[in-house]
């Protein structure tokens, strides 16, 4: 099925007729981060012809709102492992562009790779590892070579260290790698991660990020290390589990939405 961007904006902006300063991508068990806004409205991608989906923990809308003077817009993301459908998972952050969105604030549920992390910690991603097989950009239209070197916005992540020395809570830096899912990795699987330098895992983020650059929108990717990678503990890993976890980070990275979304 072709999905149409641009007609899909259209559709949004005859409810909301402005540009949206920062868009906020919530990862499994995360929505609750989410700023209390003004001027909410709530649109579901059902009603806009796009995928809807199921999977627990994501809500299948757009929540628009302003908060501290900003105009700001609440997606959720479409994995690719859910139908193997690269377009789907391509189609929210096309509509983010076409509402003139500058800035994506993206977290994620992880496994942590590092052996230094436990379950609970909040790690900033510093770059990435595309190991899921894929590249959104293949067969996009205005396709075009985008540099990777510095996708993750190197002011965003000095301010929220300072948020966390201010708010006496530890935080984490590290290299995120995406493997496709829909399973877990295998214990064989989070070694070679390590060796090749990744601190997490998880079946998203970077095939996002790479969507944000090449729509020259700032990336800040927040990290929730919901349990350690297969093979560093003996938990069985699970989706109702991690969503468990994920509320350990939901105040955190609350508080860092509050005070971040101000200075960008």
């Amino acid at each position: 099925m072709s999905y149409n961007a641009e007609l899909i904006a259209k559709i949004i902006k005859e409810k909301i007729n402005h540009d949206f300063d920062v868009a906020l991508v919530l990862g499994s068990g995360l929505s609750g981060a989410t700023p209390k806004m003004e001027n909410t409205l709530t649109i579901s991608y059902e009603s806009l012809g796009m995928p809807s989906g199921a999977l627990a923990g994501h809500n299948r809308c757009f929540q628009f709102g302003d908060y501290a003077g900003k105009h700001i817009v609440v997606a959720s993301r479409i994995h690719y492992y859910e139908k193997g459908s690269i377009e789907e998972m391509r189609l929210p952050f096309e509509v983010l562009s076409a509402l003139g969105v500058k800035t994506v604030v993206l977290t994620t549920a992880v496994g942590g790779v590092d052996p230094s992390f436990k379950s609970g910690d909040l790690m900033i991603v510093e770059d990435q590892i595309n190991y899921s097989g894929v590249n959104p950009l293949i067969g996009i239209k205005n396709q075009w070579f985008v540099d990777m070197c510095n996708v993750y916005d190197k002011k965003l992540i000095g301010e929220v260290k300072k948020i966390a020395i201010e708010e006496n809570f530890e935080i984490k830096s590290g290299v995120h790698m995406q493997l496709s899912g829909p399973t877990y990795e295998t214990p064989a699987e989070v070694k070679m991660a390590e060796k090749l330098g990744a601190s997490t895992v998880s079946m998203s983020t970077a095939l996002d990020t790479i969507m944000c650059a090449h729509f020259k929108m700032k990336v800040l990717a927040l990290a929730s290390i919901c349990n350690m990678a297969a093979g560093l503990s003996t938990e069985i890993l699970t989706h109702e589990k991690v969503l468990e976890a994920s509320a350990i980070n939901q105040k955190k990275i609350g508080i860092i939405l509050n005070k971040l979304i101000p200075k960008i």
